[in-house]
């Protein structure tokens, strides 16, 4: 049978006991959480078996406001800093933002665009604030900068729950998660049913050792000794690949984020949607004039590492240019293990629906396209 999270071909009885196999994290203990998502005090033993009820439950989460991705910006050789919506302020005309995402303008300035132009109007008033440093005014940073990190969970007793992504086996078989919204499909490429982010499904689809040309690949073992790689046969349907979850039912592969409780890499374009408005770099991480604004869907073709600092810093590069744009440390992007914590992007310029291994590349500084 496959297991979806929200909707399934067959109802299961909520009574209905079925085995999870956990992930053997290097030997740590597996985190239990209650029906909200808050963790508990107890722990399971990593790479044992335990029984689960019904369907996975998926919580959206608390929301963020991306307050690390609010980045200086140059605009006619002044600093400006980003207060979501397409609105930039003077960055020497504020004292900081307070712990509920708030500027505190502290002397008369205007709100601008992402080139410099004055506004007339912002978020539905005057762009043009008046203030001092005694009577602040108040702006809030967020817009369509605020997300929720949703995450899918397996009860396993009353009010006791484990996130999915530390299961690496439903009932024998093989577990692949949802990175987003999506459909499955029959063979002829027709939508049989809506799945959405964060589901979990079993999979029919035959596992194989990967090498280095596979398109979609996971490292069997968390251990960083240990490289060996597996992959699923994927099936073309109209051109695209799918895997196989159940009899002529198919999601497509682009969709799915993990597999077997471990980060399913992909050699092929990923697609993000930005949470912020974004500065494009050039090919050695120089700054460029280009903006691309929150809530653009953008694809990308490469993950680069830049070395040239003592703390690695990882950009993307838009398909088809030799531009890039930034994402954050590098030492906040998860690697292997699909059970990261799912605060990992809260800092972060974008989120996921797939991961792609990043290459080491350090700028020849300070040279220029």
């Amino acid at each position: 049978m496959t297991f979806v999270s929200n909707l399934t071909p067959e109802k299961v009885n909520a009574a209905t006991t079925t085995s999870a196999k956990l992930i053997n994290n290097n030997n740590r203990t597996i985190p239990t959480f209650d029906k909200n998502g808050k963790e508990l005090k107890s722990t399971l033993k990593a790479g044992s078996t335990v029984n689960y009820y019904g369907n996975p439950l998926i919580l959206n989460g608390k929301t963020y406001r991306n307050a690390y991705a609010v980045q200086a910006k140059q605009i006619n050789k002044k600093t400006y800093t980003s207060l979501g919506d397409g609105g930039y302020i003077l960055a020497s005309a504020t004292n900081g933002m307070n712990s509920k995402f708030q500027y505190r303008v502290v002397k008369n300035t205007t709100i601008v665009d992402s080139n410099g132009k004055k506004l007339k109007t912002y978020r539905g008033k005057s762009a043009n604030i008046k203030a001092t440093f005694k009577s602040p005014v108040l702006l809030s940073f967020g817009g369509n900068t605020a997300y929720n990190l949703p995450e899918s969970y397996l009860k396993i007793g009353t009010n006791k729950y484990i996130r999915t992504s530390y299961a690496t086996r439903l009932n024998g078989k093989y577990v692949i998660a949802l990175g987003k919204d999506t459909y499955a499909y029959n063979n002829r490429g027709q939508k049989i049913q809506k799945l959405t982010n964060h589901s979990v499904l079993t999979t029919d689809s035959k596992l194989q050792k990967a090498n280095k040309n596979s398109k979609y690949f996971y490292y069997t073992s968390p251990n960083y000794k240990n490289n060996q790689t597996s992959t699923f046969k994927f099936t073309k349907i109209k051109g695209n690949d799918y895997f196989k979850v159940g009899t002529n039912r198919y999601v497509p592969a682009s969709s799915v984020i993990s597999a077997n409780g471990m980060i399913l890499y992909t050699r092929q374009p990923i697609t993000v949607k930005l949470l912020t408005d974004r500065t494009v770099y050039n090919s050695n991480y120089d700054e460029l004039k280009e903006t691309c604004k929150a809530g653009t869907t953008v694809k990308l073709d490469q993950a680069a590492i830049d070395n040239s600092l003592s703390d690695p810093q990882l950009y993307f590069r838009i398909q088809g240019t030799k531009h890039y744009i930034y994402w954050g440390d590098y030492g906040e992007y998860p690697e292997r293990v699909a059970s990261y914590d799912p605060d990992y992007n809260e800092h972060s310029s974008f989120m996921f629906s797939q991961f792609m291994i990043p290459t080491r590349h350090t700028a020849p500084h300070p040279a220029s396209d």
